[in-house]
């Protein structure tokens, strides 16, 4: 930056010492230096630009009752493992639009992990498979939530509907989990 400033200082001083047909040239470029150096420095201190976490914030913070704002922040609290404030983010989402099956789905995802609010994992993955039927991802997440609680043969179950749906990338570990839960479920009395 300072040595856009002395360029920018070097260039007036040049153009004040020129005649007029040349002084219009260079009005124009200074005034397009100008426009990026401007441009340059909004983007350079526009925090939201800087990663998903801070532009979902940012987004809340200016648009409250966004709904896509509250599902985003949910994720990013989700990826932080702060499990409370993404499953706050995700009960205001389904406030907003309680017809969208991905609200309910990070409803469960983020109730999962927290022991005291584990009853309300199941219910919501449920609403959002009754919402999102094609939403095959929430089998998966149901199938993470029924072998925390120990529910082996019920997990297997959800990851077998995960698996006939096409275009899964890790059908392979999922049937290895899949055997896993099997073989858990069969040693159960």
């Amino acid at each position: 930056s300072t040595c856009a400033c002395l360029g920018l200082g070097w260039l007036v001083v040049r153009l004040l010492n020129q005649p007029n047909r040349v002084l219009i040239r260079y009005r124009s470029a200074s005034k397009c230096i100008l426009i990026i150096l401007l441009i340059a420095g909004s983007w350079n201190y526009a925090p939201a630009w800087r990663n998903p976490f801070q532009l979902a914030r940012w987004t809340v913070d200016r648009f409250p009752e966004s709904w896509r704002g509250n599902i985003n922040l949910s994720r990013e609290y989700y990826h932080l493992r702060d499990f409370e404030a993404g499953l706050r983010h995700a009960r205001k989402a389904i406030r907003l639009q309680p017809s969208h099956a991905m609200g309910w789905d990070w409803v469960g995802l983020n109730a999962t992990f927290i022991n005291d609010r584990q009853v309300e994992a199941d219910p919501a993955f449920l609403r959002a498979l009754e919402l999102g039927p094609g939403l095959h991802e929430i089998h998966r997440h149901r199938a993470n939530l029924l072998q925390i609680q120990g529910r082996f043969a019920e997990a297997a179950k959800a990851l077998r509907k995960y698996l006939k749906h096409p275009g899964i990338t890790d059908r392979e570990e999922i049937a290895q989990k899949l055997g896993q839960l099997d073989e858990r479920a069969d040693s159960l009395p």
